[in-house]
């Protein structure tokens, strides 16, 4: 975690007194309702009629596929539960994660139309219970590069600034990654590229992050 201690005892309202911080905010706010609202177009009615391309992966063909979806479902939700009631005091923690995973959101979504794929064969389908409703089509499974769940797990990891709470959230990540391959609903590049991809955005939040500060 890259926060200070000076940081991390920062209140709302005085986080708030920086108009940067405020732009920031509103920013990632206004990025958040638009792919609320773009993302079920994106996906079905660009991806899901979008050719993809099968992938021969040696790790998956040795993996029997077994359901683990719940399993999933109940890990990653009880970690993004865990963020938010031991980091919702802490503005700038907040305000950083919510920016990285906005930006690894729409970076997804592009590589997902650029490196479009078809499911890995002998996927077991993984119907989340609140957003597969929302978002996608039924039986939808072309989100793949790269994963989303362990991008998001991923962003819960680096915005935890205790110790404690980050390894057990990388046992967690580590728990969903292994189940997503054993069920095939991704393959082994969409879930190593996955922390990769969201470490460099997070990178990059905490530069203009401390740019903003400058500016205060």
């Amino acid at each position: 975690m890259l926060l200070t201690d000076q940081r991390l005892d920062t209140t709302w309202k005085r986080a708030l007194q920086n108009r940067y911080f405020v732009y920031g905010l509103a920013l990632v706010g206004l990025s958040l309702l638009v792919l609320a609202i773009f993302m079920p177009y994106f996906f079905r009615e660009v991806i899901a009629e979008r050719k993809g391309i099968q992938l021969t992966d040696f790790i998956l063909d040795h993996l029997t596929p077994v359901d683990w979806s719940w399993t999933i479902f109940a890990l990653s939700y009880s970690s993004a539960l865990l963020t938010i009631a031991t980091n919702y005091k802490n503005p700038h923690t907040v305000a950083e994660g919510l920016a990285t995973y906005c930006i690894v959101t729409w970076l997804r979504m592009l590589t997902i139309y650029l490196f479009t794929l078809e499911p890995p064969t002998g996927m077991i389908f993984l119907k989340d219970p609140f957003i597969s409703f929302i978002v996608y089509p039924e039986f939808f499974a072309k989100d793949l590069f790269f994963s989303g769940h362990i991008s998001s797990m991923t962003v819960f990891i680096l915005m935890e600034p205790n110790k404690l709470m980050r390894w057990i959230k990388i046992v967690a990540a580590l728990i969903v990654a292994a189940l997503i391959m054993v069920q095939h609903v991704h393959y082994t590049l969409d879930v190593v590229a996955a922390p990769v991809f969201t470490y460099g955005v997070y990178r990059l939040v905490i530069r203009l992050q401390k740019a903003s500060e400058k500016l205060r």
